[in-house]
Formats: structure tokens, C-alpha cells, sequence
């Protein structure tokens, strides 16, 4: 059992850098994680590396600039890190 376990994060900046280190820990921890980013090359490499560490991970393609794509991105988010709420609002 690690730390983490059972918890879900959105990481801005999470494809590479110290967005995909904190990605990595947050993983190690048993943490589910979402990637939000602008690269979509880099976003692939750091869901398969993830992945292949065992994590819970979903990706999104997004400007963090751009209001209503993050208001859209967070219920897709929800959705998805908390499947038991689809369809519950």
C-alpha cells in the first residue's frame, strides 16, 4: 500500500519536465493521474512510460490559457477518475 492510493491528480505541464517528475511520484504513490499539456508527442511518451510503471493514467491535449477548454477538460476529468459518478448530476 503506498501513500497515495485510492487519490487522483490533474497535472498541468504534465508530459515533461518537472510535470512528468511529479507525474512519476504521484504514480510510484499509487496516485491516479490526468496530463494535461500542449505536446502531443511528449503526452504519449509520458502515458506509456506510466502506464509501464502501473499507473492510472488519462491524458488531455490542452491550453490552460484557454478557459472553457479547462472547464470542459475537469468534467472530463471527473468522469473520467471517478467512473461510479458518469451520468449521476
Amino acid at each position: 500500500m503506498t501513500q497515495l492510493t485510492g487519490k487522483k491528480a490533474i497535472v498541468t505541464g504534465g508530459a515533461m519536465g518537472i510535470g512528468f517528475a511529479t507525474c512519476k511520484r504521484l504514480v510510484r504513490e499509487g496516485c491516479e493521474v490526468t496530463i494535461w499539456d500542449l505536446s502531443l508527442d511528449e503526452m504519449g511518451n509520458a502515458e506509456k512510460v506510466l502506464k509501464e510503471m502501473g499507473g492510472k493514467v488519462f491524458t488531455y491535449h490542452c491550453d490552460v490559457s484557454d478557459r472553457e477548454r479547462v472547464l470542459e477538460l475537469f468534467e472530463k476529468a471527473v468522469e473520467d477518475l471517478f467512473p461510479v459518478c458518469k451520468g449521476s448530476r
